[in-house]
């Protein structure tokens, strides 16, 4: 079984109406998916370079979040897969 989904769909609509603890406890449960999957015994460069890019981004947004406040976020979600 492959380690990369299928399909993503994330809905910025959804995002701006979502509580910000919903939106760091997502955002943490990514991260750990994202570590797991780059430690995998089972990931190969595509999904390490995934990984990668995934952890990096979600730590850069948290630390943007640490220095200017939840709202942060909001300025964040054009950098993210969007679904219509």
């Amino acid at each position: 079984m492959p380690l990369w989904p299928t399909m993503l769909c994330w809905f910025r609509s959804c995002s701006k109406g979502c509580l910000f603890k919903f939106y760091a406890c997502s955002a943490i449960d990514a991260l750990v998916h994202a570590t797991e999957s780059y430690v995998s015994p089972k990931s190969n460069p595509y999904t390490r370079l995934y990984c990668r890019a995934a952890i990096e981004i979600i730590i850069d947004v948290f630390q943007g979040i640490a220095a200017n406040g939840p709202e942060y976020r909001f300025e964040r979600l054009g950098g993210y897969a969007d679904g219509k």
